[in-house]
């Protein structure tokens, strides 16, 4: 985040973290409390207590990818989803595509003439991240 905020062109209010598996915990704990994050894509990320609660505790989006056979990361995308207020914060969930990132070939050899997975991310950021991403369910900035 500090390396990204000191890079000219980088809006400094609009920076997103993306971890998958067990890289999520570490990157959801450094950075909740930095306002500069902008939003959070998790890919079947495993997360601890203390990440949950740091994810309900952000006004930031999350976005939660992860595939229903990956019952660990099912679980904590789903409680993450559950934790975050915000209301442009999502979970997709896919069906036999495997664990991590991963999912992104798998996905990709399956279903071709679908979006890729790296592109659903790209597009949902485009949405929450360049619009009010600090509204949450209750509609409080």
């Amino acid at each position: 985040v500090e390396f990204l905020s000191a890079q000219s062109g980088v809006d400094r209010r609009r920076i997103a973290i993306a971890a998958e598996q067990d890289s999520a915990d570490a990157a959801v704990i450094a950075c909740a409390r930095n306002r500069r994050v902008g939003a959070y894509a998790l890919i079947s990320g495993r997360l601890s207590t203390q990440a949950k609660q740091a994810i309900a505790a952000t006004r930031a989006p999350i976005f939660c990818l992860v595939s229903k056979e990956d019952r660990r990361g099912f679980k904590d995308m789903t409680d993450a989803y559950l934790a975050s207020g915000n209301v442009y914060s999502r979970l997709k969930v896919f069906d036999g595509i495997g664990f991590g990132t991963t999912m992104f070939s798998a996905w990709q050899f399956e279903f071709p003439d679908e979006q890729p997975i790296e592109q659903m991310i790209v597009d949902w950021l485009a949405e929450g991240i360049g619009g009010n991403v600090a509204q949450t369910r209750s509609g409080k900035n």
